[in-house]
């Protein structure tokens, strides 16, 4: 009698087993697979992280004031002159336009025009 249930049950206890077994070998190369995608992630990380220290140190070595002074007197350049300097600030052009934020395009656009003496332009679009 328990030789007989046995026969009747194996097929299944085996089919289970391989059942977990596949769903065991699945979880396991799909940890695998991630684990060589997070590493590759993390070098090209740090390979950009060090591209990025690597452009910032040149752009710092272009704009250093040494080497821009150097450049500008072999070039025969001078420093402006207090009328060539505008100082922008948006929120200065909207307390002289009284206008808020939704028309800042316009308010900046009409505080230029006072300044430079031309007409005012924008390109908003209000639809």
């Amino acid at each position: 009698m328990l030789a007989a249930r046995f026969r009747r049950e194996a097929p299944l206890y085996v089919t289970l087993f391989l059942l977990v077994a596949a769903a065991l070998v699945w979880i396991r190369t799909a940890t695998v697979r991630e684990t060589y995608r997070f590493v590759t992630l993390r070098n090209e990380r740090k390979r950009v992280e060090e591209e990025l220290a690597a452009q910032k140190v040149r752009w710092l070595r272009l704009t250093a004031p040494r080497r821009l002074e150097s450049l500008a007197g072999t070039m025969g350049l001078k420093p402006p002159s207090h009328g060539q300097l505008l100082r922008y600030e948006p929120s200065i052009a909207m307390a002289e336009t009284g206008k808020l934020a939704p028309d800042a395009a316009e308010a900046d656009a009409e505080l230029s025009a006072k300044v430079l003496g031309k007409p005012a332009t924008t390109s908003v679009d209000r639809r």
